[in-house]
C-alpha cells in the first residue's frame, strides 16, 4: 500500500469524537518525519473524515479559504470535541490509533471515550459585522447561569446574566 492510501485508510478509522495529528498519522504509517506529506494527502482527501485531522497543538491548520477552517471546527464540535483557546483538548480527544471503536483511558483511570462529559464551563464566541464595526458576542454557561457579553468596536455594548432555575 502506498503512503497516500495508507494515510487515507488510517483517517477513515478515526472514530467520531476523536482527532489525530498530522505527525501522529505519519508515525502510524511508518514515516515519522512526514507530517507535511500527510497534510498534502489531506488537502486532496475525499470521502474520509478529513475534519478529524489537526496540527500538533490541536489547532486547525490554515487554509487558503477560511470556510474550510470554519467547517472543520463546526464538524468537530458537532461530534462533541471540545476546544480550549481555539485548540482541541488533545489530552482528552486524541485517537490512540487502535481499532475504530477503541479508546484511551487516562492516567487516573477516567474513560476518555466519553466526549459528552463536561469540562466545566462552556464558552462560545460569535462574530458579526454591524456597519463599520465588528461585533463579538461571548457566552459562558456556568453553574449559576448564562452570561453574555457583546462588544462593538472596543467597548462593551451589552452585558446580560440569566440565572438558571433550580
Amino acid at each position: 500500500m502506498n503512503f497516500d492510501a495508507a494515510v487515507l485508510a488510517l483517517v477513515a478509522r478515526i472514530p467520531r469524537g476523536r482527532v489525530a495529528t498530522y505527525g501522529q498519522l505519519a508515525a502510524l504509517v511508518g514515516k515519522p518525519r512526514s507530517a507535511r506529506a500527510v497534510g498534502r494527502v489531506m488537502s486532496r482527501a475525499d470521502g474520509v473524515p478529513w475534519h478529524r485531522v489537526v496540527n500538533s497543538q490541536g489547532g486547525i491548520s490554515r487554509r487558503s479559504r477560511m470556510t474550510g477552517m470554519v467547517t472543520q471546527r463546526i464538524r468537530l464540535e458537532q461530534e462533541g470535541v471540545l476546544f480550549r483557546r481555539g485548540r482541541v483538548v488533545l489530552s482528552r480527544f486524541r485517537w490512540n490509533g487502535g481499532e475504530s471503536g477503541s479508546h484511551e483511558t487516562g492516567r487516573d483511570g477516567d474513560d476518555r471515550d466519553d466526549a459528552r462529559r463536561p469540562l466545566g464551563r462552556r464558552f462560545r464566541l460569535g462574530l458579526g459585522v454591524s456597519g463599520p464595526q465588528v461585533v463579538a458576542s461571548f457566552w459562558a454557561n456556568g453553574a449559576s447561569g448564562v452570561t453574555m457579553l457583546t462588544v462593538a468596536g472596543d467597548r462593551p455594548a451589552a452585558h446580560t446574566t440569566a440565572e438558571l432555575g433550580s
